[in-house]
């Protein structure tokens, strides 16, 4: 059975949510442009489970998380545009349409914020590190990132299954 196409209008918390992400993204890329010029040649740019530093490169990657944070800003924008090409966990009807397109849209945006937040905070500490300020990241923001994520997907799933 063919998905229902509608058009879902923002709401405010929407429309707040977008701003976020659009502040997050400027954040994300002056971060690199303002430090750029005092970091030095080699930077960290990966790290062990636990936080620690394994890899060091060139500072140029220090555009890496910005340039990742823009594909996945845009790249979710564009999906909330086809919220009927989605997979539900409930059969989409005319009836539980709305709700549900705008439930998996709301998922998107918020998700957009977390993944904005957790670039925007590692590039931070990235440059933290390579200035010398701290030796690690620290196990507890890869934690809290992914505990975040799955609590949001898990929330936003239940509401979908609680609305058939």
């Amino acid at each position: 059975m063919k998905q229902p196409i509608l058009t879902i209008s923002k709401t405010q918390v929407d429309k707040a949510i977008n701003l976020v992400c659009f502040i997050l993204l400027l954040i994300l890329f002056g971060l690199p442009i303002f430090y750029y010029s005092i970091l030095p040649d080699r930077i960290p740019i990966h790290f062990r489970a636990q936080g620690q530093v394994d890899r060091y490169d060139e500072k140029i990657w220090i555009f890496l998380a910005p340039s990742l944070g823009l594909i996945t800003y845009l790249g979710l924008r564009i999906l909330i545009l086809f919220p009927h090409k989605f997979n539900y966990w409930v059969t989409i009807t005319k009836d539980n349409a709305y709700y549900q397109y705008k439930n998996a849209i709301r998922m998107l945006r918020i998700l957009n914020v977390i993944i904005l937040t957790s670039l925007t905070y590692l590039n931070y500490m990235i440059i933290r590190v390579a200035l010398g300020f701290r030796e690690d990241i620290g196990f507890s923001f890869i934690l809290t990132m992914i505990i975040i994520s799955f609590g949001v997907i898990f929330t936003f799933q239940r509401a979908s299954l609680k609305n058939k």
